[in-house]
Formats: C-alpha cells, structure tokens, sequence
C-alpha cells in the first residue's frame, strides 16, 4: 500500500484521507457522510472488491486500477447509480461483467482493461446512453458485439483489441 497519507486518523472527509475526495455531509446534524470520489490507483492493493462498495449511492468517481486486486465484480456494483466513472482496469479481475452493472446509466467512462473478464459484452449496454468512452481492450471477452454499441449517442471512444471478438 503505497500512499496512505491519514487513513484511519479520524474521519475520512475531515482528515483528507489519500485518495477520498468530495465527501458531502448528508445534513448539518446527522454524521451521514457521502463519498463522491475514491481514487486509489496504482497504490499496491490486495484483495477484492467488497459486495459493501455498492453502499456508496452517491459515488461518482471511483479509481483503483492498475493495483493487484482480484476476483470478481459483485453485482452491488449496480447500486452505485451516480456512478459517472470507473477505472479497474490493470488488476486481476476475472468472471463477467455482473448484468448490474448495465444499470448505471450515469456512468461516462468505463476502463475495464487488462483483466481476465470474460463472458460477451451483453445486450444491456444499450442503457448506459451517456457513455463517452468504454475502454474493454485486453481482456478474454467473447463473442460478437453488440448491435446496441452503435445506438449510443455519446460514445467517442471504444477500445476493444486483444479480446476474442
């Protein structure tokens, strides 16, 4: 673990805690915090991603790639509906993209690359409509592309070599 400047000194929002950014306080007189951004990439992490990041409903920016965090995506990654961006890519991850995950209709930019995810792309792609870029390359995805990619107004960016498509 890399950087780690303040973490587990007090409270993560008042003690800038590396990597945690634009907590929000749910209201003046409750201590009911809202995470907006974690950003811990490249930092030597171990482990998986824990079924309780779906708790963060109001995340927008979440960043941890390029660390050695394996296993698979929980389907909870499908609560984070103010999800704007993810960047997982350069870790371990392996098993599918969770269908829940095509619920995140907010989601901007998706940076799954250079895991071992397999599975296809699915059909519900076509819900992510304010998707910029989707960067899927180097991974064991298979199958054939959706259709749906095309109708997806946003979409400037698309990288998907090194799959079996």
């Amino acid at each position: 673990w890399n950087y780690k400047t303040n973490w587990l000194v007090g409270d993560p929002c008042m003690n800038e805690w590396y990597g945690v950014g634009g907590c929000e306080r749910a209201s003046p007189f409750k201590k009911e915090d809202h995470l907006r951004s974690l950003n811990l990439r490249s930092n030597r992490l171990t482990g998986t991603l824990p079924s309780a990041l779906g708790s963060f409903s109001q995340l927008i920016y979440l960043r941890i790639e390029n660390n050695r965090i394996h296993g698979t995506i929980p389907p909870e990654i499908g609560e984070l509906e103010a999800l704007e961006h993810i960047h997982i890519g350069g870790n371990d991850l392996s098993g599918t993209i969770p269908f829940s995950f095509y619920n995140l209709r907010n989601l901007k930019f998706v940076w799954i690359h250079d895991t071992q995810i397999g599975g296809t792309i699915a059909d519900g792609i076509q819900n992510l409509r304010n998707l910029q870029s989707l960067y899927l390359h180097k991974n064991d995805l298979e199958g054939t592309l959706p259709e749906e990619l095309a109708y997806l107004p946003q979409l400037e960016r698309l990288k998907i070599y090194g799959n079996r498509l």
